[in-house]
């Protein structure tokens, strides 16, 4: 997961599902009619997760700059990272609650 520095600092320890369906700061994901929306979202039902406030996003770039500014939070690929490495010092990595989004490649 990636969380702006105002949510962590909030936080200490690991984040359940719970806490962060009402955690304060809105869930940065992808618009459903991508991949990774489309994977997402699955994951999300599967789960039965809700979350009130979500922010839909076409760019990991813009993912990040969202989490940067202490706006959003998102559980995304390592890709999402890499590609964003500048942006790094202000944004914080942390554990996804269990059970873990996988997939097999």
């Amino acid at each position: 997961m990636l969380l702006p520095k105002a949510m962590a600092e909030d936080h200490k320890g690991c984040w359940t599902w719970n806490q962060l369906q009402c955690c304060g700061f809105p869930l940065a994901r992808f618009w459903d009619t991508t991949g990774d929306g489309h994977l997402n979202n699955n994951y999300i039902n599967l789960q039965g997760l809700k979350f009130a406030d979500r922010i839909c996003v076409d760019s990991n770039s813009l993912t990040m700059a969202l989490i940067k500014e202490n706006i959003a939070w998102t559980f995304t690929r390592p890709t999402t990272v890499l590609q964003n490495r500048h942006l790094m010092k202000d944004v914080v990595v942390s554990p996804m609650p269990d059970p873990v989004l996988t997939r097999r490649v």
